[in-house]
């Protein structure tokens, strides 16, 4: 399961700080988003892929340039390199440049995409020229359209072309990897790791005194809970826990 910690401060500030500030709840549904959309690829995988594949996750990296990569799939003679995105609505493409739902994106993901297989790429054939590279940009939202009418090196997939796409994948390649590879694989990686720069700050002191104390519930949120022996109440919604 794919976790992010900045995610899980943010999802905290937001429990118990009544009015968090719009900026941080825009960029916790963000990262919530990310997070689904990494998991439900990472669900496909299991159920349609190989259970010999070993997989990388939040793999950042520098090769000339710091970039990250959300998953590494390695078959017997494959590397799979993964971007994926939960767009709700229309992702589109137009004079080098990504739009969502009519909106102009900060970056061009697509390029972005392009250089991480091509390094990615060299960093492989440092174990191996006859490793297969191959990138693959999906959409993981049930809502998600796209037009792109532009060629890329690496294939494009809306969440409901996967299963065909794994399952072939899978029927492919079914040898079983060799240890000495995975050995050589894991200190390519860990050559040029770079680490993630996106670690959360640690939280202010004023921040710190904003926040509600006490035990909130699992369920609705409410801090107005009753300890008594094992057993917390929410006097709220009357949700038991008991230890």
């Amino acid at each position: 399961m794919i976790d992010n910690l900045e995610m899980r401060q943010l999802e905290i500030l937001d429990a118990r700080i009544p009015n968090l500030e719009t900026s941080k709840k825009r960029q916790l549904y963000r990262l919530q988003s990310g997070v689904k959309g990494e998991n439900l690829f990472l669900e496909m995988v299991h159920k349609y892929g190989h259970p010999n594949w070993k997989i990388y996750s939040d793999y950042w990296f520098s090769y000339g340039k710091r970039l990250q990569a959300d998953f590494i799939l390695v078959t017997s003679n494959r590397w799979l390199v993964v971007e994926v995105k939960h767009y709700d609505g229309l992702f589109e493409y137009i004079d080098n440049e990504c739009y969502l739902n009519g909106h102009l994106l900060s970056d061009n993901y697509l390029a972005t995409m392009d250089l991480r297989v091509r390094h990615l790429r060299h960093m492989a054939h440092e174990i191996n020229k006859d490793i297969i590279v191959d990138g693959l940009f999906t959409f993981m939202h049930e809502f998600s359209e796209i037009n792109i009418n532009q060629s890329f090196d690496f294939g494009i997939k809306l969440r409901n072309q996967l299963k065909r796409y794994l399952t072939n994948l899978k029927n492919t390649d079914k040898k079983p990897l060799d240890l000495n590879y995975v050995t050589d694989i894991e200190l390519v990686l860990q050559k040029y790791s770079a680490g993630s720069p996106f670690l959360p700050k640690a939280i202010a002191n004023e921040t710190w005194n904003r926040l509600t104390k006490g035990i909130n519930c699992a369920k609705c949120g409410s801090f107005t809970t009753i300890s008594k022996l094992k057993t917390i109440r929410c006097s709220n919604c009357n949700l038991k826990n008991q230890n």
